[in-house]
């Protein structure tokens, strides 16, 4: 593998969430419910580091990282839970296929490792997340 950034992912990772067949949009902030209505969070995104899982030394400058990315995913229930839950369910198999797929074409290497729906009580809004490991190679700054 060519040497990458997590960020670099990150943003690999929002560009293949905000393309077809997705079409999600960035929210402006992880998902709050208390703060924002649920209007806001209808078909949107988050992606979260979730820390780095391992590493090993490859040279003086260079490594080979492990890293944890979680997507999460809402939508509005919009009255028919069954229908936003097998919607929500397609579409955490289309995340972890083009994230796959992309990974292999990027530099990187994104292996699911779970996945979590629920409604949240009191809203009419449906959460998922899918957790990533990502691993790629990493060449540390010598500046």
């Amino acid at each position: 593998m060519a040497t990458t950034t997590l960020k670099a992912i990150i943003d690999r990772f929002q560009l293949v969430i905000e393309d077809e067949p997705l079409s999600l949009t960035q929210t402006t902030q992880p998902f709050t419910f208390d703060v924002q209505p649920n209007a806001t969070v209808d078909d949107r995104y988050w992606v979260e580091d979730g820390g780095l899982t391992e590493s090993e030394s490859q040279t003086n400058n260079a490594e080979v990282r492990m890293d944890t990315l979680i997507v999460w995913l809402a939508s509005r229930l919009k009255l028919d839970g069954q229908s936003a839950q097998e919607a929500m369910e397609t579409r955490l198999v289309t995340l972890e296929r083009y994230l796959i797929a992309d990974g292999a074409a990027n530099s990187y290497m994104a292996t699911l490792i779970g996945r979590e729906m629920r409604k949240i009580d009191g809203l009419d809004a449906l959460i998922a997340s899918a957790s990533f490991v990502v691993d790629y190679d990493y060449t540390l700054s010598t500046s």
